[in-house]
């Protein structure tokens, strides 16, 4: 293009360059930001997926958390009644034992007064028959005596 001078058109054709590369740089740069914009969208979403996920996965731990505490209240529970059942047991057998121990030595202490009484009744029977017997020997001899005195009176 020509017009009264040639000078001028140069200039404008230059420019026109000038605010095309400017263009197709801006061109790019949008080109640039699009794609980052589109990255960072990307991005958004894929962090927005997994927090989702992972607030699905802290319920499920929350739920198995309760489901321990839960158990373990029972086992708990469980171990407590275990535990009592079992003091119940041995303390029902340590009273045996002991009611035991007693009637033993009971039956001992009666054992004693029996063989006791047993002892005293054989010295008893023993005294009485040692009585008897020296009785008995005292009747004799004083039987004798008089049966010595007629025998004697009558060789006389």
């Amino acid at each position: 293009m020509t017009g009264k001078d040639g000078e001028t058109m140069a200039p404008i054709d230059e420019r026109i360059e000038l605010q095309d590369e400017r263009l197709n740089k801006h061109d790019e740069r949008l080109n640039q930001h699009g794609e980052r914009i589109l990255q960072l969208e990307n991005w958004d979403k894929d962090k927005h997926q997994r927090i989702q996920l992972m607030e699905q996965k802290e319920q499920e731990h929350e739920k198995r958390i309760k489901d321990v505490e839960q158990n373990y209240t029972k086992l708990e529970n469980t171990i407590m009644s275990e535990n009592k059942e079992t003091r119940m047991f041995f303390q029902s057998n340590m009273d045996k034992q002991w009611d035991l121990i007693k009637s033993r030595d009971d039956q001992r202490l009666e054992d004693k007064r029996m063989q006791h009484d047993d002892n005293r009744m054989k010295l008893d029977l023993e005294k009485t028959k040692f009585e008897r017997w020296s009785d008995i020997f005292f009747k004799l001899a004083g039987t004798g005596g008089i049966l010595y005195l007629i025998v004697q009176a009558l060789v006389k």
